[in-house]
């Protein structure tokens, strides 16, 4: 039902994005938080994907590509978590950040402080500075991919990456043929989940786990738009994302 609303805002108000929603129903840990302190960090899982360190990853995918990844970067655009929503306005509070991915959301006190470039090979961890917290409690965590602008940190020089979200460069083979691919898009992709933290305490680390091995999986390279291709890229991205949230004395 709630996935279904965002449909609708989206075909209402002409937002487009992708957006996946995550839950977690173990019994045996913190499903809200009240925090004096938050700290966001962002890793990456390169299993199944065959690396060359500043070079090149390699990825074999479902459609039965070997797809070499030469450049890429993506934009991390937002990393914020919600407050509980109260029982009648639940889907309300959720449609609205949904709908402004991709836009000015660094009013909401649990965000971390400005969007941030990332090179797809470097595969580094992103480990924000603290931020002090206010008295809410906190239930979801959202993570938004969007297009960059003159507020995001670590742009490179070549592309910018100002109103882009994503662009990739490679080659791909199959079946003795070959080619080469440039995706670049400027659409949003985000990925929510319930809260699961683990720990005691006031002060939280919360982290947004990025799985690799299926970004390419989907694509059909000889046919697919770049539009296209980056879309699904975006969406493997999120899809296989999950949070974690750590509380700490």
């Amino acid at each position: 039902m709630m996935f279904l609303g965002f449909s609708f805002y989206f075909s209402v108000f002409g937002c487009t994005a992708n957006s996946v929603e995550k839950t977690n129903d173990s019994a045996s840990v913190e499903k809200s938080v009240v925090l004096s302190t938050l700290q966001h960090r962002l890793t990456w899982d390169a299993e199944g994907v065959t690396q060359s360190p500043g070079e090149s990853l390699i990825f074999e995918t479902d459609q039965g590509y070997r797809v070499t990844l030469q450049r890429g970067h993506l934009v991390s655009y937002s990393f914020r978590l919600y407050p509980c929503p109260e029982a009648a306005a639940g889907l309300l509070s959720w449609l609205i950040p949904a709908a402004h991915a991709g836009h000015s959301d660094f009013d909401v006190p649990s965000n971390w402080q400005s969007p941030w470039v990332e090179d797809l090979l470097a595969l580094e961890t992103v480990v924000r500075d603290p931020i002090a917290m206010d008295d809410q409690r906190y239930c979801e965590g959202i993570y938004s991919v969007a297009r960059a602008d003159q507020h995001t940190e670590n742009r490179p020089e070549n592309p910018d990456m100002i109103n882009w979200s994503l662009w990739v460069v490679g080659q791909y083979e199959k079946e003795g043929q070959s080619g080469d691919f440039e995706f670049q898009t400027a659409i949003p992709s985000e990925a929510y989940w319930q809260i699961a933290a683990t720990g005691s305490g006031e002060h939280g680390v919360v982290t947004v786990h990025r799985a690799l091995a299926n970004l390419f999986d989907g694509v059909v390279f000889e046919s697919d738009s770049s539009e296209r291709s980056a879309r699904t890229l975006l969406l493997n991205l999120t899809r296989h994302a999950t949070l974690t949230m750590e509380l700490n004395p």
